[in-house]
């Protein structure tokens, strides 16, 4: 199998299976942030996590 690779805003996020082969690992600019079983699910935990993050810079810069 191979890698998949995208870009969500300014993030590279790739999916690639796990050494073991057991399942598959999401990486956002070389760092890993999600594992699972399938790659939809490492997809969504991604897209998730970018949402995540976006949601709490926005948090910070709005806390006087």
């Amino acid at each position: 199998m191979n890698s998949l690779s995208f870009f969500h805003g300014n993030q590279l996020c790739q999916i690639a299976p796990e050494r073991d082969g057991e399942g598959f690992i999401g990486l956002r600019n070389g760092r890993v942030v999600a594992t699972a079983p399938d790659r939809a699910s490492v997809a969504r935990a991604l897209i998730k996590a970018a949402r995540w993050r976006k949601d709490q810079t926005e948090e910070a810069v709005a806390v006087p």
